[in-house]
């Protein structure tokens, strides 16, 4: 039976009577808009209304900020600040939807409650946006699945290397350094040194690089570069084609980068990250920033954090690293990251040794109605060290072509690709499905082996 509660607030904050959805929706009728808004209130109050009860999750609805943090009417508002609502929100571990409605939400606070809980923010500036926002919440409720998991004997993953490159490509990457303080054509010096470093790598590794950037008009720009590559011809002829302009989106490339490189089968994984901005992100997403770095940290992947001409800021790189179990160079000489990528380049070199296996989920169901649900997700598990198989599922690799007179992309990735986006600009890769289904009628028969994501 699902339980519902459904809080009215404005001056007043008003609990619906029932707890179940016939009676619920007969009550919405008495909610009415007027008077202030006592946001950070109510939320405290929906958290107490769900403790301790099963996959709770709290859906917060609102056109404004609340009213205590306007000079005229902070007597009109919440008793609790937005410190107060954060600190409650980490205690319960409920995940906070937020839908942000109307002209002027507070998009921060509401950000905020969500990126700590784990939810998620929604823009809806009218109905038809507001009705795909419930349909995608709804999603997230309408199903549950009891798994039991039998672990094999022997672990598959593979021995094969895997490194992610994040390098930053913003405009002060490119700059004369007499145009604008901390710069100096930063984008040269870094082509040189992985240059040099791609081809001191182990000749079975397979690679990944991820340009960051922002656009013109501000918006985030994430480029694959190579998704999973074994070439180092390729590797390198993407690392000289980057370009520098715009900003430096830090949360986003962090991401982005972690989770193309988490679904790869391999025990040998490393970031390399370079940037010449320093490490930070907004207050109302640190929650998500610290909590991607610990994932990188249980996820057991090695990683080095490179901030170039930001010496001011080595405290924030050091936090970074200490998060992740990483480590850091802060600098503008290049010898000195030189010396930190031997020392990564020691650590692809030798085996490591993990309770971490790579766990990965697929889910097929289709309902009475032929609807098909398809869920995917990986994550590592702590189990106790299994001896090795001798059948290692080695990653896959999927490659974008650059240059003339190569195609931006090859077959098998533009096979898998519509419309005009390019992978890794317009389009990066969420997510692989493995499907391994046949069907077939009378005029044709379709094989089906995977299945990428992109977005």
């Amino acid at each position: 039976k699902t339980y519902i509660r459904v809080i009215d607030f404005d001056t007043q904050i008003k609990v619906l009577q029932g707890n179940d959805k016939a009676t619920v929706i007969k009550n919405l009728s008495s909610v009415g808009a007027g008077g202030y808004t006592k946001l950070f209130d109510a939320t405290l109050e929906g958290l107490r209304l769900l403790e301790e009860k099963t996959r709770p999750a709290l859906v917060i609805f609102a056109d404004g900020a609340d009213s205590s943090l306007f000079d005229d009417e902070v007597e009109m508002g919440s008793n609790s600040t937005l410190e107060d609502v954060l600190y409650e929100i980490q205690e319960y571990q409920i995940p906070v939807y937020t839908i942000g409605f109307g002209e002027d939400p507070d998009e921060s606070a509401m950000r905020a409650f969500a990126s700590t809980s784990k939810g998620r923010y929604y823009s809806a500036k009218d109905e038809t946006a507001l009705t795909k926002v419930f349909e995608a919440i709804g999603s997230k409720f309408g199903n549950a699945f009891d798994i039991t998991y039998k672990r094999p004997e022997e672990s598959n993953l593979s021995d094969t290397p895997v490194v992610s490159f994040i390098l930053d490509a913003s405009g002060s990457m490119d700059t004369d350094p007499e145009e604008d303080v901390d710069c100096g054509y930063r984008i040269d010096k870094m082509k040189a040194l992985f240059h040099d470093f791609i081809l001191q790598l182990p000749k079975d590794c397979l690679y990944q690089l991820t340009s960051f950037q922002t656009g013109a008009l501000g918006g985030q720009i994430i480029r694959q570069e190579q998704v999973t590559t074994d070439s180092q011809v390729r590797l390198l002829q993407a690392l000289g084609e980057m370009e520098s302009f715009g900003g430096t989106p830090i949360l986003e490339s962090i991401k982005i980068g972690y989770e193309t490189l988490k679904a790869v089968p391999s025990k040998r994984k490393v970031i390399v990250y370079l940037t010449d901005a320093a490490l930070e992100v907004d207050e109302y997403v640190q929650p998500e920033f610290e909590e991607l770095l610990n994932n990188i940290k249980e996820e057991n992947i090695t990683i080095l954090w490179i901030g170039m001409g930001v010496e001011n800021k080595e405290e924030v790189f050091a936090h970074a690293a200490q998060l992740s179990n990483g480590q850091y160079v802060v600098s503008e000489d290049v010898d000195q990251f030189s010396k930190a990528l031997s020392e990564v380049l020691a650590t692809i070199q030798e085996e490591r040794l993990s309770n971490k296996i790579n766990l990965s989920l697929s889910i097929h169901d289709q309902n009475d109605n032929g609807d098909t649900l398809k869920f995917a997700a990986n994550t590592s598990v702590t189990f106790p060290k299994v001896k090795s198989s001798k059948k290692a599922v080695e990653p896959d690799q999927v490659k974008i072509a650059t240059g003339l007179p190569m195609d931006r992309y090859n077959k098998e990735v533009a096979s898998i690709v519509t419309g005009t986006g390019i992978p890794g600009e317009d389009t990066v890769m969420i997510q692989k499905m493995t499907v391994d289904v046949t069907g077939s009628n009378d005029s044709a028969s379709v094989q089906i082996k995977d299945i990428y994501f992109f977005s």
